[in-house]
């Protein structure tokens, strides 16, 4: 059951998937007829980080920019804007390396979450879109209470036949063995100041 404008939707996974293939081709029909094409997300990413080179990713968030990969560790509420945050700075970390980085998010500090299902559906439907072709990403969830289980299942299973792949784990070392990497790089190491960068060099 999801919660979908204050009403209860009951959908199954598979018709969850069905109707979002369904809105991934009219988005993609609705884009080729504008003229602009697939291009326009990567064009998009492009121009995001051709205006923003100094941006700096939010405290939580760490990119290990040698091994391609992202390491988000949320603390307190996990709500909207916080998303909006890390895919500004994902977006802005892939345009400038000119490929995708492997993600790790640990969910484990998160009180609450302050989502519905029609924003994680949106959400996933852009990750989605954005992984329609190309090569394989692996995503890295760590979750533990149910609510976070609940919004990440979901994410999960909308973002299945495409190239980013999600998993879910309940500990960081299951995480790191499916991941590929070290288990000491699924960490954010405490700065001294809130200058100090978060982008590995």
């Amino acid at each position: 059951a999801f919660v979908s404008g204050g009403r209860f939707c009951w959908l199954s996974a598979g018709r969850t998937l069905a109707l979002f293939d369904l809105c991934s081709r009219s988005w993609l029909q609705a884009v080729s007829q504008s003229g602009s094409g697939r291009r326009s997300l990567a064009t998009r990413s492009n121009a995001h980080s051709l205006h923003n080179r100094d941006m700096k990713p939010p405290p939580d968030v760490i990119f290990h920019r040698a091994e391609r990969l992202m390491v988000w560790i949320p603390h307190g509420v996990m709500d909207a804007q916080r998303i909006e945050q890390l895919i500004n700075a994902l977006a802005h970390e892939e345009a400038l390396a000119q490929t995708h980085f492997h993600r790790f998010s640990d969910f484990s500090f998160v009180d609450r979450v302050n989502l519905d299902f029609d924003y994680v559906f949106n959400a996933a439907l852009l990750r989605r879109l954005t992984h329609a072709s190309g090569p394989k990403v692996k995503s890295a969830l760590v979750v533990k209470s149910l609510e976070a289980i609940h919004y990440s299942k979901l994410y999960a299973t909308l973002t299945e036949r495409s190239s980013l792949q999600v998993r879910l784990f309940n500990n960081r070392e299951a995480a790191a063995s499916w991941l590929g990497f070290p288990v000491a790089l699924l960490s954010i190491p405490e700065a001294p100041s809130e200058t100090k960068s978060r982008t590995a060099k």
